[in-house]
C-alpha cells in the first residue's frame, strides 16, 4: 500500500546539483515530484533529479512566473507543495501536514511560517523570521501570475489558512555576499524590465530609487546589540537591514535601459520574418534598433559600404547584432565593433543548409570545406550566439560554440497572423501551405500526401492550395500534374503581407516534412503563423519542435518525409471539425504564450541584459 501524501511537489532547477542532492531525500513522503530544468543550466541537475526520483520537463527559462505555470501544469497530484532548491521542511512537518491533507473539507491553500538562514546563521529580525508564504494549495483552480520574479500563486475562491504548528519552512539563502549581490542584480533587472514595460519610469522624485531599504522597510531595521536575542548575529542582520543599494540592483525603471541602442548590422534582409520580429520585439522592449545596412554584393564592394554606414548610423549602438544568413558579414563587425558586444542570429548553419539540406555541394567537396569553415570563422566571433531551438543549437556547439555564449530566441509570428479571423464553416476543408518550396519542407512528401486523400473514398469535400515559389515548385507542380490532382492548385508566389488571407481561408495549415536532420532540428515561421492563426497544423515531428509544443495537445506531428502518415493525418483532421477546433484552440493559446514579438523580444531583452552583466 503507498503511503505517501497526494502531493505533487513543485521544484524549479538550474544549477543547484548541492542544494538538490540535499533536498531530494526529504520528499520522499510525496507521490510526485515535478521538476522544470532549464536547460542552459548543468546537466548534472537533470540526471541526479532524474535518479531521485521527480518527473523532469526541460523548458528555457522565460520568468518565475511563467516558468512556474509550466510546472503546475505538469503535477498530476489534488495537493501541490511549491519549494525551491534552498528550502527546506521543518523536521516536524510531516505529521501537520497529513493533518491538512486528510482533512477530508480543508482549505484551498496554507500559508506555511518560514525563516531565514543568512551567510550560514538564522537571521531574527529585519523582516526575515516570521514570516508566512502561500506554498501548499490544491491543484484545483490554481494558477500562477506572469511576474518575473516575485511570483504569487492564484487560488480560485476563499480559504487560505495560516499552517498548523510545525509546518515551518528553513530557507537556506545567500552562502555568500558575492551570490546575495549576484542575485539583487538579476532581481533589479528583472523587476525594471516589468515597469519599463507597465509603463513606469523613475524620475528625480521618486525616492524608492534612492532611499535605503530602512527607511522604506521599518522592519527591516537592525536592532541595537543590547535588544537582540544571545546568538543572533550581528554582521549579517546589518547587511541584510542596509538592503541592496540601487547601485547594486538596478532598483526603479532606468534599470531596463540598461540595453543600449542595437544594431543590426550587415546586408540583411529587412522583409525576412526573423528580422521584422526581432526588431519589433526589441522596440516593445524598449530598446532602440540602429538600421545598419547595405545591399548583397561582393565583400570587395559590401564592406566599404557597410563602413559608412555604420559610422552614420551606428555610433550610438550599444552592441551590434548580425542577423540571419550574413555570415560573412560578421568579421567586420567584429573589427569595427571596438568595445562593443557582437550578437550573431546564424538561424541556420551554411554547410548544414547548402551540403546536407539542399545537397548543393558534395559532403567533402572544397565547396563543402569552404562552407564549414565560414560557418566555424562567423561562429567564433560572436560574443553571443543566438538559435532558434536548443536542437539546433547543439549543432552550433559542435561548431565550437560554448553552451555559455548560447542564448535560444524563439521564431515566432508576427502580430498580422495572431490576427487571422476564424475559419469559414466547412465543407470544403480548405488545407494550405505558405512558403518557399524548399527541401526542408518536404514538398513532395506534401504532393504525394494530397495524392492518397484524392485516392481515398468516402472522404468530406476538400481543397488544398499550396503557395509559393522556390527550389522544389517546379518538381512539385509536374508531380502534381503527374498524379491528376484535382483539389490541389499550386498557386505560386505571394506577398507576404497577403499570406495572413491564405491562413484565413483554410481549416488545416502544413508546416514542414522534409526527411533531413535539419528538419528535426527547427520549429520553421509557417508552423507559428499557423498556429497563431487558431489553425489546426500538421507538421513533421522532431526534437526542436517537441522543446516547445505538444503533439496532439498544440499541433500534429507525423514522421518526417513519410507521406502515407501524412496522409492519415490529414484524413482524420478533414473528418473531424471537433479535433481541428480543438488544436487550433489549444495552438494558438500556446503561441501567445511564447511566440507574439512582445514574448520574442522580451527574451531577446533578457539575453542583452546577461551580456551586459557579465562584462
Amino acid at each position: 500500500m503507498d503511503d505517501r501524501l497526494p502531493i505533487s511537489v513543485l521544484l524549479l532547477a538550474r544549477d543547484e546539483a548541492e542544494l538538490l542532492a540535499g533536498l531530494l531525500p526529504t520528499l520522499a513522503f510525496a507521490r510526485e515530484i515535478v521538476m522544470v530544468w532549464d536547460p542552459r543550466g548543468d546537466p548534472a541537475v537533470r540526471s541526479l533529479a532524474e535518479a531521485g526520483g521527480a518527473r523532469v520537463f526541460e523548458r528555457a527559462f522565460d520568468g518565475f512566473g511563467p516558468q512556474r505555470q509550466f510546472a503546475l501544469a505538469q503535477c498530476t497530484q489534488p495537493w501541490v507543495l511549491w519549494i525551491d532548491a534552498d528550502e527546506r521542511l521543518g523536521s516536524v512537518a510531516l505529521p501537520a501536514l497529513r493533518g491538512v491533507i486528510g482533512s477530508g473539507t480543508g482549505p484551498r491553500g496554507v500559508r506555511v511560517r518560514r525563516s531565514t538562514w543568512f551567510l550560514g546563521r538564522r537571521i531574527r529580525w529585519c523582516g526575515w523570521r516570521g514570516e508566512t508564504v502561500l506554498r501548499l494549495f490544491t491543484r484545483a483552480g490554481a494558477s500562477f501570475d506572469d511576474a518575473p520574479v516575485h511570483e504569487r500563486v492564484r487560488l480560485s475562491g476563499a480559504g487560505v489558512v495560516a499552517a498548523p504548528r510545525g509546518l515551518e519552512l528553513e530557507h537556506l539563502s545567500y552562502r555568500t555576499w558575492e551570490e546575495c549581490v549576484a542575485k539583487m542584480r538579476t532581481y533589479g533587472a528583472a523587476n525594471a524590465e516589468k515597469s519599463w514595460r507597465d509603463g513606469r519610469r523613475a524620475g528625480p522624485l521618486d525616492v524608492r530609487a534612492a532611499v535605503p531599504a530602512p527607511a522604506r522597510h521599518p522592519r527591516r531595521r537592525p536592532r541595537p546589540g543590547p535588544v537582540r536575542p544571545r546568538g543572533d548575529p550581528g554582521v549579517p542582520q546589518v547587511r541584510r537591514a542596509l538592503g541592496p543599494h540601487p547601485a547594486i540592483t538596478g532598483r526603479g525603471a532606468r534599470g531596463a535601459q540598461a540595453v543600449k541602442p542595437v544594431c543590426f548590422f550587415g546586408a540583411w534582409d529587412p522583409e525576412y520574418p526573423r528580422n521584422r520580429i526581432l526588431r519589433e520585439g526589441l522596440r516593445l522592449a524598449g530598446v532602440d534598433v540602429l538600421a545598419c545596412r547595405v545591399r548583397e554584393r561582393r565583400v570587395l564592394f559590401r564592406y566599404p559600404a557597410l563602413v559608412l554606414a555604420f559610422a552614420r548610423r551606428g555610433a550610438r549602438a550599444g552592441c551590434i547584432l548580425v542577423p540571419e544568413f550574413r555570415h560573412k558579414d560578421m568579421p567586420l563587425a567584429r573589427w569595427l565593433a571596438g568595445g562593443r558586444r557582437v550578437v550573431f542570429d546564424p538561424l541556420v548553419s551554411r554547410h548544414d543548409t547548402l551540403v546536407g539540406d539542399w545537397g548543393l555541394h558534395a559532403r567533402g567537396s572544397f565547396q563543402a570545406r569552404w562552407n564549414l569553415a565560414i560557418d566555424r570563422l562567423a561562429l567564433a566571433r560572436a560574443d553571443l550566439v543566438l538559435c532558434d531551438t536548443w536542437a539546433h543549437g547543439a549543432l552550433f556547439e559542435r561548431l565550437g560554440v560554448p553552451r555559455a555564449r548560447l542564448e535560444r530566441v524563439l521564431v515566432g509570428a508576427e502580430a498580422m497572423f495572431f490576427a487571422v479571423p476564424p475559419a469559414a464553416p466547412a465543407p470544403p476543408v480548405r488545407i494550405a501551405y505558405v512558403g518557399g518550396f524548399l527541401p526542408l519542407h518536404g514538398t513532395r512528401t506534401m504532393v504525394e500526401a494530397l495524392a492518397r486523400l484524392e485516392r481515398e473514398h468516402g472522404l468530406p469535400e476538400f481543397r488544398c492550395e499550396l503557395a509559393g515559389k522556390g527550389i522544389e515548385c517546379d518538381a512539385a507542380r509536374e508531380q502534381a500534374r503527374a498524379a491528376g490532382l484535382a483539389r490541389t492548385e499550386l498557386t505560386g508566389p505571394v506577398p507576404y503581407a497577403e499570406s495572413p488571407g491564405v491562413l484565413a481561408r483554410a481549416h488545416i495549415v502544413l508546416g514542414a516534412f522534409g526527411a533531413g536532420e535539419k528538419a528535426g532540428r527547427v520549429i520553421p515561421h509557417k508552423v507559428y503563423q499557423g498556429l497563431a492563426a487558431g489553425r489546426a497544423v500538421v507538421t513533421g515531428d522532431g526534437e526542436g519542435l517537441r522543446e516547445v509544443f505538444e503533439h496532439d495537445r498544440h499541433l500534429h506531428a507525423v514522421p518526417r518525409g513519410d507521406a502515407e502518415a501524412l496522409a492519415a493525418a490529414l484524413s482524420r483532421l478533414i473528418r473531424d471539425a471537433a479535433l481541428r477546433e480543438r488544436l487550433g484552440a489549444c495552438g494558438q493559446a500556446r503561441a501567445r504564450e511564447v511566440a507574439t514579438p512582445e514574448r520574442i523580444g522580451r527574451g531577446l531583452h533578457a539575453a542583452l541584459e546577461n551580456l551586459e552583466r557579465a562584462r
